[in-house]
Order: C-alpha cells, then sequence, then structure tokens
C-alpha cells in the first residue's frame, strides 16, 4: 500500500504522520484528532496552496515525504489553551500565507497613508461577485484606473500576503485629483469613500459592459425609478401631477433627529435603516407654480420600477459644517437589517408582483411542510397499522388526505425581479468625529457565511452579532455609512426585514431512502 511521511502543523506543533495514500481522508483526519484534539468536521488541512477535503483522493494531489501540511481548526476544551504569542498572517512564511488563503481567510490591502477609505470601498465592490467578476474578465481595458481596478481584484483572489494597491492609488488621483491633496503636515489627506464608490461605479460603467452592450455598473446597480410631482394640498392651487423616469446608484438614508412633542418628549427621529430609506424618497421641493404665478411648494415621491441585483444604501452621516469648514458627522444609532424588503419602495405594478411571487412562494414552503409532517407520521405510524393489518388479515394501504394538486406542489417560477428581498452581505464604517478625518474598515460576509474585518492589512474574522453593533453609540465607534445588499429569493413573511443574521437554507437532498 503506497504511504508517505509529512509532517503536520498544528499551532506551533509539528506532528509526524504516516498517511495511507489508498485509504480515505477520514482515516488522516482521525490520527490529527488523537494527536490534537481537533474534531473531523472542524478540521481544515491544506497541503501548500491545496485544501484537503473529505473528498480529496490523496493520491492524486502529490504529496513528498517530509512535507508539511498545515491544519487549522479549534480543539474541544479539553485541551489545554495554547499559550504561544498570536502570530499575524503579515508575519507568516509565503508557504503559510498560501495555507492560510487556502483555507478559505481572505488578504487585506495595505494602507498608503490615509488610503483606508481607498481600501474599504474596493473591499466591498469586491464582495459584489458579479460585478467584480466582470471586471476580472473583461478581456481589454484601456481605462487606466479600471485597468488596475482589474489587476487589484485579480491579486485579491490569487495572492499569498496583503497587497499594496500602489499603481490602482496613482490611478485614483490622476483621475479625481481631490485624492492627492495633501495635509499641512505633508501626508495624505483622507476622503469620503463614498465619493471613492462613486467615482469607481461610473468610471467602470462607461468601460465594462455586458453581452448586450449594457454598463456593467447599470446592470448590477442601477435603480430605477419613478418620480411624481405634485402641488402640496396647502398651497391652495390644482396642478395636474407630474412623473418623471430618473435611476440612482444607491438609496439614500435620511437621518433625522428627535422633535419635540406636545406632551414635552422627543420623537420621531430616524432608528433604522428602512425608515431612513423611506424619508429620502419622499420630500419637497419649491419652483414657480405656473398656476399661482409664484414660489410655491411641491411634494415629490420616487417609488423604484427596477430592481437590480445589489443594493447600495447610504446612511447620510456627513453634513458640511461652515462654522469650521469641515464635513460633521451625524452620530444618532441607526439600526440596519440582515434582510431588506424593498416592496414598500416599489411602484403598485412591481408591489403586486413581488407580492404575488411570495404567496405562491410561501403555499408552497407550507406545502413542504406539511409532506414531511405527513411523511414522519406515516413513518412513524406504518409498523403499527402493518401489524394490526396482519393480525386482521386486511391490507397495509394507507390512506392519503388532502393529497394537493400537481400544478400547487410545482416550483416557483423565479423571476429575479420579484424577489424585492436583499441580503446583507457588506457593511462599510466610519469611526471619527468628520469624513476629513477618523477611520474606514469594510465588514464582508463571504459565501460560506462567515464574517470578516477588513481593518487595511489586518483581516480577522468576526461573529454575525458584531455587525449588529455596528449601529454605533459614539464618534469612537464604528457606525455603518454604507451598507451592500445583495437579491435572494428567500421568504420569510409579507414582511422580509429582518434584523438578525439570515442562514441560507441547506440544500434539499436527493436521496431516496
Amino acid at each position: 500500500m503506497a504511504k508517505v511521511s509529512v509532517k503536520v502543523k498544528f499551532q506551533k506543533d509539528k506532528h509526524d504522520i504516516e498517511i495511507m495514500l489508498d485509504e480515505p481522508v477520514e482515516l488522516f483526519k482521525a490520527q490529527l484528532y488523537a494527536l490534537t484534539g481537533v474534531p473531523n468536521d472542524r478540521q481544515k488541512i491544506t497541503a501548500g496552496a491545496k485544501q484537503i477535503t473529505d473528498a480529496t483522493d490523496l493520491k492524486t494531489i502529490g504529496l513528498k515525504d517530509k512535507q508539511v501540511l498545515m491544519l487549522f481548526g479549534t480543539a474541544e476544551e479539553v485541551l489545554a489553551k495554547p499559550t504561544e504569542t498570536q502570530t499575524f498572517i503579515e508575519d507568516l512564511a509565503p508557504e503559510g500565507m498560501a495555507a492560510i488563503m487556502s483555507a478559505g481567510v481572505p488578504f487585506g490591502l495595505e494602507n498608503l497613508g490615509n488610503t483606508c477609505y481607498m481600501n474599504s470601498t474596493l473591499q466591498l465592490l469586491k464582495n459584489a461577485d458579479d460585478f467584480s467578476e466582470a471586471i476580472v474578465k473583461a478581456p481589454s481595458i484601456a481605462d487606466p484606473l479600471v485597468k488596475e481596478a482589474q489587476n487589484v481584484f485579480k491579486q485579491m483572489d490569487t495572492t499569498y500576503e496583503p497587497i499594496a494597491p500602489h499603481p490602482f492609488w496613482s490611478r485614483l488621483k490622476q483621475r479625481k485629483p481631490d485624492f492627492g491633496q495633501m495635509t499641512p503636515q505633508g501626508g495624505w489627506m483622507q476622503h469620503d469613500a463614498e465619493e471613492c464608490l462613486t467615482e469607481l461605479l461610473n468610471c467602470v460603467n462607461g468601460v465594462v459592459k455586458t453581452s448586450n452592450g449594457k454598463g456593467v455598473t447599470d446592470e448590477h446597480f442601477r435603480i430605477e425609478m419613478d418620480t411624481v410631482t405634485q402641488l402640496a394640498a396647502g398651497e391652495g392651487g390644482s396642478e395636474d401631477p407630474t412623473t418623471k423616469s430618473d435611476f440612482a446608484l444607491k438609496l439614500s438614508c435620511h437621518i433625522q433627529g428627535n422633535v419635540k412633542q406636545a406632551d414635552g418628549s422627543w420623537k420621531g427621529g430616524t432608528d433604522m435603516l428602512p425608515q431612513g430609506i423611506k424619508n429620502g424618497l419622499d420630500g419637497t421641493i419649491e419652483k414657480t407654480s405656473p398656476s399661482l404665478g409664484r414660489m410655491a411648494l411641491y411634494e415629490t415621491k420616487s417609488r423604484v420600477t427596477r430592481l437590480p441585483k445589489y443594493v447600495v444604501t447610504q446612511l447620510m452621516r456627513f453634513f458640511y459644517k461652515q462654522d469650521t469648514n469641515t464635513k460633521a458627522k451625524v452620530k444618532r444609532p441607526v439600526k440596519f437589517p440582515f434582510a431588506l424588503d424593498m416592496h414598500d419602495y416599489c411602484v403598485p405594478d412591481l408591489q403586486k408582483k413581488i407580492y404575488a411571487y411570495r404567496e405562491r412562494k410561501g403555499e408552497l414552503q407550507r406545502l413542504e411542510e406539511a409532506e414531511a409532517k405527513k411523511a414522519k407520521l406515516s413513518h412513524n405510524e406504518t409498523p403499527a397499522a402493518e401489524a394490526g393489518a396482519s393480525a386482521a388479515g386486511g391490507d397495509t394501504k394507507m390512506e392519503v388526505e388532502g393529497e394537493a394538486p400537481a400544478a400547487a406542489t410545482a416550483a416557483v417560477e423565479e423571476d429575479e425581479q420579484c424577489f424585492g428581498t436583499y441580503q446583507l452581505t457588506g457593511v462599510l464604517t466610519h469611526k471619527g468625529d468628520s469624513a476629513d478625518g477618523g477611520h474606514y474598515v469594510a465588514w464582508i460576509r463571504k459565501d460560506d457565511g462567515k464574517w470578516f474585518l477588513f481593518d487595511d492589512d489586518k483581516v480577522t474574522e468576526v461573529k454575525a452579532d458584531r455587525i449588529k453593533q455596528l449601529e454605533g453609540t459614539s464618534a469612537m465607534d464604528h457606525m455603518a455609512y454604507l451598507c451592500l445588499y445583495k437579491r435572494t429569493p428567500l421568504v420569510f413573511g409579507s414582511d422580509n426585514t429582518r434584523y438578525e443574521e439570515i442562514k441560507q437554507p441547506e440544500a434539499k437532498s436527493s436521496k431516496k431512502k
């Protein structure tokens, strides 16, 4: 039987193990469990840049004698807590970094001097998978800035160490000289991450196209809407409302403070992201009234006619303060959901489609739950029923009540425009008093459901509960500024907004028992 002797590094220890190449990986994992106390289901094993999973054929991955493998995972509590000094990924040798990346831990971007806003923006856009993949796969890009964005995104998928994005940073300053401004002390100035995001989205849209010639930004981020403008009721005139088609690349969450009530209390401020979005879609303007012949107040109401794959929301935290000539910060805590329901922001026709889809999807889910319950009951009752029927000499067939027609149990046809539900996949936060200072970081949810904090080149895995705390309570807290949502077909009820982490449903097994 073919075998190879290797060393497996776990924390500060190295273990000599003889691997039988013809045996399944489960046997190798059992050996590791006996040596380290890390259960099989927690083990992540890498050989260089290759990850060893339960499905790996050990004969085909080129293992060699004395090769060093890496084991990641948490040992059972009975083991003593390791006492060695924590090692950061940027301090590891190249082979160690390769092993970490293979195990699914991403790498960050180096801060080139107050470039945290740029790094966080790149991390956020990279997690809009369809958008960033379109840039990476674009065959030829003449635009220098977009070309460097392509290079950075490619590096993020292949690098074994933190990235120093000097070429991208140079092109960004050339494209928008404001980003190249210096402080009186001679360092680079801090800038608004939203301005960086908008600049990149617009640049990419003019260069990278879809197969039908549409800009890739328009394809994935463009929110189309109708805005109805009508004379305010208190103006006393009569005019027909006007409707104008428009679009946006993000939704603004307007943050309002509490208002003093008749009883002396202060209430009515913006506490939730959906509440602030509604404030941003409804407003008032002053303009000349043709019927009144004077300036008059008009009410505006914008509603979505097309939903994109990704929705960016901006919490309007910064405002210009004339006395200090700075962008001051609104520090009011605002909760943001893990699942955002866009239904209420859509035009009536689109609302009807979303509602109909959810009704069909909900009915299908109820039928599936009923079938599962019936199957479980049938499984439990069949032995007793068979025994009773056999003793009586009768038939063992069971009568099934309430059979649903085939049409009712058919799969729901999924038109993405009808989903209306968006799952949180990234948050860009700011800590500090103003947009001209402080620090930006990105909090990113990967496809496996794990959340990571990207603090420039320092990357840390975090729990979903930590994301909930990003509503902020003071200037020294990380406070959500930009939220990235991705469309999902999941249906939770008539209102799909959820403030807890949403777990993707497990794929149904097709295995027959």
